[in-house]
């Protein structure tokens, strides 16, 4: 029994001296508070949120400018479709147009036949005058030359309006004429 007496009272001992030696070692005069890692309600208050709140600003900023910026990108895309659906529809209304070909039409006395678009008129029958409301003129293949207003059309001639909805085309003088067409036209009477 004396020897677990002993051992007790040297293991008491030793861990007061130790308690004692941590206690002198913290009140030593070169410690320093600053250096203590807790941290105050005063330096979270004044300094920590409004450092966060600032930070969060800028992130909120440049969010708000990365989704405008996709709004507008999401917009033309939706304009770009719209376009390209136009003009997948024209280039479908063209290829129809051009494999339709040549068209055979009756034109009484005065009526007159319009480019909308390029268009190839050949005059069959009757007589008709060029009708051109600019200096251009109807480009005649067959001669290689070109009619201006007025000038009265050959027949059996192929006549190109190289542009469409300028007003240029023909106008039956006499009292009918058949007439080879292709190309988008308007007849007007």
């Amino acid at each position: 029994m004396k020897k677990t007496r002993l051992i007790a009272m040297a293991a008491a001992c030793a861990l007061s001296i130790t308690a004692s030696a941590l206690l002198v070692s913290g009140n030593e005069p070169g410690y320093d508070a600053a250096g203590d890692p807790l941290v105050s309600l005063s330096y979270i208050t004044e300094i920590l949120t409004p450092a966060y709140d600032a930070k969060i600003a800028e992130m909120e900023k440049k969010v708000n400018a990365f989704s405008m910026q996709m709004s507008a990108q999401a917009a033309e895309i939706t304009q770009l479709k719209a376009e390209n659906a136009a003009l997948k529809e024209e280039i479908a209304n063209r290829e129809a147009e051009a494999a339709e070909g040549w068209q055979v039409i009756y034109l009484e006395q005065g009526a007159k036949l319009l480019a909308k678009s390029p268009m190839e008129v050949i005059l069959r029958t009757g007589t008709a005058i060029v009708v051109s409301i600019t200096s251009n003129g109807i480009n005649d293949i067959t001669d290689g030359t070109e009619l201006y207003n007025a000038v009265e059309v050959p027949t059996f001639h192929c006549l190109l309006v190289p542009r469409g909805d300028d007003g240029r085309g023909i106008q039956v003088t006499s009292e009918g004429a058949y007439i080879m067409v292709r190309g988008e036209h308007e007849i007007v009477k």
